[in-house]
């Protein structure tokens, strides 16, 4: 799912990110408008990490959702590239019980 954008490459800011048939995934509505253009340069940005010729995403992403949950995605982005953390030190990171940073990507309305 995106947004439009006027400052996003590409004209659309990243606002969720699932596989389909994912768990917690966004279910299409009947109001959402199809526009596979409007994700191309996301696209063509996750295509190049997964060829391993991207380190770093320059994507600019929709940041609703709880203070919380905010927190726990800057956390994230704090991981560097090649490496790989667990709930629990993304937990000590930002002081929180490790079961609620699991939880942050998967609370309605949110941006995974």
């Amino acid at each position: 799912m995106g947004e439009e954008s006027a400052t996003a490459k590409g004209g659309t800011a990243l606002a969720s990110l699932a596989l389909s048939g994912q768990k917690s995934g966004a279910i299409v509505q009947d109001d959402w408008t199809q526009d596979a253009d409007a994700f191309a340069e996301i696209a063509a940005q996750l295509r190049s990490y997964f060829d391993g010729k991207l380190t770093r995403f320059d994507i600019e992403y929709v940041t609703s959702g709880s203070e919380f949950q905010q927190q726990a995605w800057k956390a994230v982005e704090t991981i560097p590239y090649g490496t790989t953390t667990s709930y629990g030190r993304l937990a000590e990171q930002i002081g929180t019980p490790r079961t609620a940073v699991r939880a942050a990507p998967h609370t309605e309305g949110t941006t995974p």
